[in-house]
């Protein structure tokens, strides 16, 4: 009786089968096995697994042989994995860094990481700083290709300020238009506390043309009467900045303002220069001293011989001798008549702060231009409220 039911099964078995259009693979059950992890590690339903197996009751027993449905299709993705582990790449090498994962490099060279693991016949996708891994070698071309070039890191350098009589971090850092927190930390400073005469290094970011940049964009203000007729609209417009900096400047919640009502407006510097100064009018018969004229941003650089003499282009009074501003060196400014002359880069200061001078006078001597190894003079003019004019304006006015 049980051999008939025995074989009765095994015909049912079959015809099923064959009614369900497909082939059996076996598989032994193992302990904790259920219908549900076989179906999903198959990539099959549980139903599709019940009706090949029609005898199977609610639990599996470990041991127990069961059909494991097998179509066309299926067959095509063992083929296609079959062959994809084949798959023959010509090969490098490449070294492990820190902070890689086996995915990381696998996405770099265009593959998978099982396939990646295949290849270095990998276990487990765990790897360590400075294991070899076999890659592929095109991928490897490929990913030089597309490989972005690193941006070139910003070299972070100083300049020597000495404090003066009440200074404060808060005013320096405005000055130089850098933070509190960076002049801290590039003095090693743990409080707001400083001296008069002692020496800060002021961090100066970027190379001489993001500096060029940034003095271009620095912001000044000035002090403008309002007229009949005005709008911050049309201020705004009149100084080339926005209303919302102007109401900033001024403290203005609304867009009211009346007549002869004095507003700060920030404009940028080197753009005011240019349009609004009103340049003094004055002739400079004669040079600081005599060589080749180069142009700078907001003066000329004229190169004369170390030790040459340095002469005062007009009478006036020496307003500042010294050298507290690192990239001028020793440096002496001149008040004239309606104008500022400022000559710097000197290997030595001959007059004092007080001292009044004629035209022709000697002043100082040239000295090296900062960084540059060249005898040079820094010679600069500007308006008595310190805005920059062109000394080239000016050269060979009788």
């Amino acid at each position: 009786m049980s051999l008939f039911l025995v074989l009765v099964s095994s015909i049912s078995f079959l015809l099923i089968t064959t009614a369900f259009g497909g082939e059996c693979k076996y598989y032994k059950v193992k302990k904790g096995d259920s219908l549900w992890s076989i179906a999903k590690r198959q990539g099959i339903s549980v139903k599709r697994l019940k009706e090949a197996n029609p005898s199977l009751g609610k639990y599996l027993k470990p041991g127990q042989r069961i059909c494991l449905p097998t179509t066309k299709k299926s067959k095509k993705r063992q083929v296609a994995k079959k062959e994809s582990a084949k798959k023959s790449y010509s090969l490098t090498t490449y070294r492990v860094r820190r902070g890689d994962t086996l995915i990381s490099i696998a996405k770099k060279f265009g593959i998978s990481y099982r396939e990646l693991m295949r290849i270095n016949g990998l276990k487990s996708p765990s790897i360590k700083v400075g294991q070899k891994l076999k890659v592929p070698r095109k991928a490897t071309a490929k990913a030089e290709v597309k490989k972005k070039p690193k941006k070139r890191e910003r070299v972070k350098r100083y300049k020597l300020y000495r404090v003066r009589k009440g200074d404060s971090l808060q005013k320096i850092a405005k000055r130089f238009g850098v933070r509190v927190s960076d002049i801290k930390k590039a003095n090693g400073l743990k409080g707001n506390l400083i001296r008069v005469g002692q020496r800060l290094k002021i961090p100066v970011k970027g190379s001489a043309t993001a500096k060029s940049r940034k003095s271009r964009s620095k912001t000044t203000y000035i002090t403008y009467r309002v007229r009949r007729g005005d709008s911050l609209i049309k201020i705004a417009k009149k100084f080339g900045t926005s209303v919302k900096s102007i109401k900033k400047a001024n403290g203005l919640k609304s867009n009211f303002i009346r007549v002869g009502q004095r507003l700060r407006i920030p404009v940028n510097r080197f753009i005011f220069e240019r349009r609004y100064v009103k340049k003094p009018s004055f002739k400079l018969s004669l040079l600081p001293v005599d060589g080749k004229i180069r142009k700078g941003l907001r003066g000329i650089d004229i190169l004369s011989p170390c030790g040459e003499k340095v002469k005062a282009i007009d009478e006036g009074m020496v307003i500042y001798s010294g050298d507290d501003i690192a990239p001028y060196g020793n440096m002496v400014i001149l008040k004239h008549d309606g104008y500022i002359s400022v000559y710097a880069y000197q290997m030595e200061n001959l007059v004092k702060r007080g001292d009044v001078v004629d035209r022709g006078d000697i002043i100082g001597k040239v000295g090296l231009k900062p960084g540059s190894g060249r005898c040079a003079l820094r010679f600069e003019l500007r308006t008595v409220d310190g805005s920059a004019l062109n000394p080239l304006d000016y050269i060979g006015k009788k």
